[in-house]
């Protein structure tokens, strides 16, 4: 994934004060250099909801949106997917079990650390398992945010939100990839535009100096 030469990067515990009144400066007239926005705070400190903070107040400003956010709406708190340009009221079932946040490393085996059984058309990640068939809904709608003129027309949205690029996407090239890669790569292009698409991406904490190899 290639990165703005000078990102704005925020890591805190508490994005909920700040989503309203940042959301509200970058869609308004405020005047800024950077393309990405990365933001990496520990679970459960608001980062989605900063997002979607981020997203009404871009559209009540008539900015187009577009991406992925990742909400805890489902049943016991399980994962849905929100695709912002093409159904953002209509959240899809992305995680299938009632795991929670473990050691968010992605790396052992399809059976650790649940012990659940993985079924067909489903993938897992630490003690989650999503359904893999939303993930390529996901990828469609990114792909989609690339454009039919790349570098020659117009941008499809003026900002796309990513909620998250994590584990799966950095260890084991699944999930939101190989789709959010190319996208960022086209941005970072300068492909997306005039104007080109700025990013909000949401990385998990301790993945925050591995962002660059996507």
């Amino acid at each position: 994934m290639a990165v703005d030469p000078n990102p704005q990067v925020t890591e805190a515990a508490g994005l909920l004060g700040l989503g309203s009144s940042w959301a509200a400066q970058a869609a308004g007239d405020w005047a800024f250099s950077a393309q990405f926005f990365i933001i990496a705070a520990p679970h459960g400190s608001g980062k989605t909801t900063f997002l979607q903070q981020c997203a009404t107040a871009f559209r009540a400003k008539g900015l187009r949106v577009g991406g992925v956010l990742a909400p805890s709406g489902g049943e016991n708190g399980r994962r849905q997917l929100v695709l912002l340009q093409s159904s953002p009221q209509e959240p899809l079932a992305l995680q299938l079990n009632d795991g929670r946040p473990g050691d968010g490393g992605g790396s052992g085996s399809p059976s650790e650390p649940t012990g659940e059984t993985v079924p067909e058309g489903a993938i897992q990640v630490g003690n989650f398992i999503f359904d893999e068939s939303v993930f390529a809904k996901a990828r469609a709608e990114l792909r989609g945010l690339a454009g039919d003129e790349r570098g020659s027309g117009p941008a499809p949205c003026d900002w796309v939100l990513v909620d998250e690029i994590g584990p799966l996407e950095l260890n084991r090239g699944q999930g939101l990839e190989p789709a959010v890669g190319e996208l960022l790569r086209a941005g970072a292009r300068g492909e997306l535009g005039p104007p080109q698409s700025r990013f909000l991406i949401i990385v998990p904490r301790l993945q925050i100096t591995r962002i660059a190899i996507l």
